[in-house]
Formats: structure tokens, C-alpha cells, sequence
């Protein structure tokens, strides 16, 4: 089964499952602690219709009124053409039952496949660049609601796999002034990263970062001045995104990404915090081995430690636990 053929089964099959019904916004702390579709951001899609884009929250089962909770934003995979917010519902309750508010959110999908993943690289950068828009909006509609939904806005984190990892990667580290320089067509075309979608001006700082097979687009941005500590899950026989440097899916033309290794060697470089979990025999996604117990399991005591201030650092090479 190809890659785009197995995500499309993975988002119908997560869709079927998701049994979780809408909830009013103020029925916050019932049965089930979930609140669905959530308007945050409207903004125009690869068609030129303005779409809205919505998120979910997932709760703790202990949270009551009064408490706030660390918060972790998750966004699905799916090579910027496939998924929904649904997809991750599992995690996102797996994070919750370790004690984090988890919000998954929609963005926009869509570029042009011409069979081989697309012949114009500059499709794919377009379709990033909405999709970490996009994250900043939801990021400053939480933030901007952080009493009415009870998040600590000390404590905000960032995650997700695939192309979610790159999105969660990239909007933690990317700004205009990267785009203006590197690529100058994207702000006139598109606009700027942290001003689309709504009209809200909320600032928020990330204190960690999950990524599951994802990438950054240049790892020169981890530095001294900036480094974010972030736990990795990652097969060392992907093709689509490399664990280390490589080509973006595997096609010239296409540009450099920047994989969990890369990302973990450039973090230790900076002596900030980081773990990385490589598989040495699998490709992308091991989701029968990286699993969404396994995954929220390791990344929430990873930014557990982060919060009590008892940060660790440590690269392993099989699916052990990590949690120190």
C-alpha cells in the first residue's frame, strides 16, 4: 500500500472511530472532558475560497474550574494533502490522561500533485507556509482565551507528526524575516506568518516541542539564540522525510529538510535539553511501534521535567522508555 493510499485509510478508519460527541463550550468540565470544532481562524485556500478552521480540546479528567493545565498544540500528517484534526483524537486523549490539555487543529491542505509528489517544489513550500500561519493562529486564539479554556500560558508546547512535526517545528522557529530573506515571494503572495487568519495580536513563547517523523526546513536556526528543547521520534530508513539532512521526500528539486537527528545534534550542540528515538530498521511513521501510549508517555515526562526544572537529554535507538 502506497504512502497517500495508507494515510487515506488511516484518516477514515480514525473518523469512524471518533465517538466523542460536540459539546457545548459551557459544559467545559462534563463528561467527556472535549470540546469539538472550535472556530479560530478563517482564511483562503488553495482555491481562493475563504474557509474557517477549527480546532478541538481535550481535557485532563481531573480538571475543574479554577485549575490551569500546561498545553500542548498537535497538528495531523499527511504530506499537506490529507487528514483532519480527527485523526489524532487518540493521542490527543493520551496526552490528556497524563495530565495536559491537548488541542488538535485543522489548517489548510492542498497543492498540486502531479503524480510524483508534485513537480514544482514551490507548491509544497506554499502549502508549509499556510500551514504555519495557520498554527500561529490557532496559537494566539488559544492564548488570547487562555482563561475561558483554562490553559497555563507559562507552560505552552508544540507537536505533531509528518507534516504536523514540520509544521510544529517550523512555526516554533520561523518568523517573516527568514521568509524575506530566503524565499521574498511567499509574503507578498501569501502574508505574513503571524498576522493571518484572525485579528488577534497575543504573544506566547514555546517551552518544547514534539516531533514524530517530521522536519525543519534549516537546522542554522537552532542556536545558542535559539534553541527549544524538543523529543524526536524517528525511523533511520525514511525516505519521505529524512531522519538526518536529506531531500523533502525523496525528489530533486525539492528542498533540504532537516530531520530528528539533525534537530537533536544541533540542540545538544547548544546544551539544550533533547531526546531523539530512532529505529534503525523502520521507515516513516512506525506507528505500530511508536505508538500514541508510547509517544504521549515519553513526551509528557520529557515536559514534565522541563516544567519541575530536572530537564535530561539522552538518543536512543529502539522504542525504550526514556522518562527519567
Amino acid at each position: 500500500m502506497n504512502y497517500s493510499r495508507f494515510l487515506v485509510l488511516l484518516c477514515s478508519v480514525s473518523i469512524l472511530l471518533l465517538s466523542c460527541s460536540k459539546e457545548n463550550e459551557t459544559a467545559l468540565f462534563s463528561q467527556p472532558n472535549f470540546i469539538e470544532d472550535i472556530q479560530y481562524a478563517s482564511n483562503t485556500d488553495t482555491s481562493g475560497y475563504l474557509v474557517d478552521l477549527s480546532l478541538d480540546i481535550y481535557y485532563p479528567k481531573a480538571a475543574a474550574k479554577g485549575i490551569k493545565f500546561p498545553t500542548i498544540l498537535l497538528f495531523h500528517g499527511g504530506s499537506y494533502l490529507y487528514g483532519s484534526k480527527g485523526v489524532i483524537n487518540e493521542l490527543c486523549m493520551a496526552f490528556a490522561d497524563s495530565g495536559f490539555i491537548a488541542v488538535s487543529a485543522d489548517y489548510r491542505m492542498g497543492w498540486k500533485d502531479n503524480g510524483a509528489h508534485g513537480s514544482d517544489p514551490f507548491e509544497i513550500e506554499k502549502a508549509s507556509y499556510r500551514a504555519i500561519q495557520d498554527a500561529n493562529a490557532a496559537m494566539r486564539y488559544l492564548v488570547h482565551n487562555a482563561d475561558k479554556y483554562s490553559i497555563d500560558t507559562s507552560w505552552i508546547f508544540i507537536g505533531g507528526y509528518s507534516a504536523g512535526g514540520a509544521i510544529a517545528l517550523n512555526s516554533a522557529y520561523l518568523d517573516d524575516s527568514y521568509f524575506l530573506k530566503h524565499n521574498p515571494s511567499l509574503y507578498p503572495l501569501l502574508g505574513g506568518l503571524k498576522n493571518s487568519g484572525n485579528e488577534l495580536t497575543d504573544t506566547y513563547t514555546f517551552k518544547g516541542i514534539m516531533n514524530l517523523s517530521g522536519s525543519i526546513m534549516d537546522s542554522s536556526l537552532i542556536n545558542k539564540n535559539q534553541a527549544i528543547p524538543a523529543i524526536c521520534f524517528h525511523g533511520m530508513l525514511d525516505l519521505i522525510v529524512p531522519v538526518d539532512e536529506g531531500i523533502f521526500l525523496g525528489y530533486d528539486g525539492f528542498p533540504l529538510s532537516y530531520g530528528s537527528l539533525s534537530i537533536y545534534r544541533s540542540l545538544i550542540e547548544t546544551t539544550a535539553p533533547a531526546v531523539a528515538v530512532l529505529l534503525p530498521d523502520a521507515a516513516h511513521m512506525p506507528l505500530s511501534r511508536f505508538t500514541n501510549e508510547y509517544v504521549a508517555a515519553n513526551t509528557s515526562c520529557f515536559f514534565k521535567s522541563l516544567i519541575n526544572k530536572k530537564p535530561y537529554s539522552g538518543l536512543y535507538f529502539d522504542n525504550v522508555g526514556t522518562c527519567r
